[in-house]
């Protein structure tokens, strides 16, 4: 990993703690509010009228008034119950205090308010979505990348594992090639030796065989010249092999480095 991208990589997780900060400082606002219940305001005299003193009585054609839990259901009213005591969340919360708003005796001021800690909500909610978005891209730039390396690592290892192998194999031919020009220059000097004796003994034989034993010593000579030039074929046609291995490994290089470069313009 390059130090530019672990650079980027610290400044998005940076900026990702600190969105993260904001959203819990934002949370614990809300959440010490202190949001008023709904409430129904029923306006009552400050003096009782003449009226009202009197006792009314009751009708005798009219039934008893039923109490008010003859009329709620038990089921309905232990939900509503419940539903009081449960602890409201911060989110309903919000949206309790928006509905209140939205009735006609709201203040502009806490109006505001909402409004303001809406916007910075869903503000922090996009910076970290898209923080997300940041490193989750940079994570997949960062696998792309260590795959491509281990792959071109891999390939780099066998290419040397081969060229180790080719270099051992010239090594053991030059080593015969070697091993064949001391013989040579052996046989060279026993043919010397060898003609020295001849020349002593043709001498005495005649022309004839003097003209034998060097068409022989030709012969060795000529055969010998021969399988130098083959040893020396395999050298050139070794050589030439490394050389093409060597050109294809470049070429493979260079066409990932390509195919490389493509995938990171795609997604950019």
């Amino acid at each position: 990993m390059s130090e530019r991208k672990r650079q980027r990589l610290d400044e998005d997780a940076r900026r990702l703690d600190l969105c993260a900060a904001d959203l819990r400082e934002l949370s614990a606002a809300i959440g010490t509010c202190a949001f008023r219940a709904p409430s129904d305001h029923v306006s009552v005299p400050l003096q009782r009228s003449c009226a009202a003193s009197k006792t009314p009585r009751p009708a005798a054609g009219r039934p008893a008034s039923r109490s008010l839990y003859s009329v709620v259901s038990s089921s309905a009213y232990a939900a509503k119950t419940n539903a009081q005591s449960r602890q409201e969340t911060w989110a309903e919360a919000l949206q309790r205090l928006a509905a209140e708003l939205d009735a006609p005796r709201a203040q502009k001021e806490a109006a505001g308010r909402c409004e303001r800690l809406r916007r910075r909500f869903e503000a922090l909610s996009d910076a970290v979505r898209l923080c997300q978005d940041k490193l989750r891209r940079a994570g997949d730039e960062l696998a792309l990348q260590d795959r491509v390396e281990s792959q071109l690592a891999h390939e780099e290892a066998a290419w040397e594992q081969q060229m180790q192998t080719r270099e051992q194999r010239v090594a053991e031919r030059e080593v015969e090639l070697q091993a064949l020009r001391e013989e040579r220059a052996a046989d060279e000097a026993g043919s010397a030796d060898a003609e020295q004796e001849q020349e002593h003994e043709q001498e005495d034989a005649g022309d004839d065989t003097e003209e034998e034993e060097e068409q022989a010593a030709e012969q060795e000579l000529r055969v010998e010249r021969a399988e130098l030039r083959e040893v020396l074929a395999l050298r050139a046609e070794e050589k030439r092999d490394i050389q093409a291995a060597i050109e294809s490994l470049q070429r493979k290089r260079v066409r990932r480095s390509a195919a490389l470069a493509e995938q990171r313009k795609q997604k950019q």
